[in-house]
């Protein structure tokens, strides 16, 4: 299941020309296994959209995608508030997204090189292959509150300082990449709440642990009030023979 920047129709048309791909139909659902496999978007079929589209507290998620000349182009997330599409994340938030949900999968990502390290390249890239997501939340002075703790392992794949990396340089590039992490946290957190989105499912657990609360709030007004901290790990690894 996907959603379409623009009109499927129009996708299904561009399709025809696309001569060196397979036929239609294989090709997207190959595209979207393949892409929901590497992290870059949330696997989606129409049970589990049916699922969350009808629990309390939970908002679906759906691929997004739109169709070039030569091949459908994953754009990432689309976001849902009911029945509407109210909102987008591109591949790096979609990545971000699916951790806070604990099923972050591996992604690779550029970050810019910080100036102690700057050498010929001004960016790096890492791929990150494994995430952990542990979730407090609590209620205060009647106030939801959450906090996401997520540690991340991945390798360096581009990257050129003109010397082998000491071990305190590796310490300050981890905390380097996890300080960027936690920024982009904080823009995809601020996203969902100024569209009032919970695909997270923080409601669906307000329900469950405080269902006083749930019952006497509209979780709707409640959601965007809501105050999320956000600590992360990096571990880098296999870091030795990059160039």
């Amino acid at each position: 299941m996907a959603v379409v920047k623009g009109t499927a129709a129009n996708l299904l048309k561009q399709a025809t020309r696309w001569k060196h791909l397979p036929f239609t139909g294989l090709y997207l659902d190959r595209l979207l296994d393949h892409a929901a496999s590497a992290g870059e978007i949330p696997r989606m079929d129409i049970t589990r959209f049916s699922v969350d589209y009808y629990a309390p507290g939970i908002d679906p998620i759906v691929p997004l995608l739109k169709a070039t000349p030569s091949r459908a182009l994953l754009l990432g997330t689309a976001l849902f508030r009911d029945d509407r599409l109210v909102g987008e994340l591109n591949v790096n938030e979609t990545f971000l997204l699916l951790s806070l949900c604990g099923k972050g999968g591996s992604h690779s990502q550029a970050f810019p090189i910080p100036k102690e390290l700057r050498r010929e390249k001004k960016v790096l890239s890492v791929r990150f292959v494994k995430s952990k997501r542990k979730m407090r939340l609590r209620l205060r002075s009647d106030r939801p509150e959450v906090a996401f703790t997520l540690s991340f392992t991945g390798m360096l794949m581009e990257f050129r300082a003109g010397s082998p990396l000491e071990p305190d340089q590796l310490r300050r590039l981890e905390r380097y990449i996890a300080r960027a992490l936690e920024g982009q946290l904080k823009k995809v957190w601020a996203t969902l709440q100024e569209v009032n989105a919970d695909p997270i499912g923080i409601g669906n657990l307000i329900r469950a642990h405080h269902h006083d609360f749930w019952e006497k709030h509209d979780w709707r007004r409640v959601f965007p009030q809501i105050e999320a901290s956000f600590r992360v790990e990096v571990d880098l690894v296999n870091y030795g023979a990059i160039r």
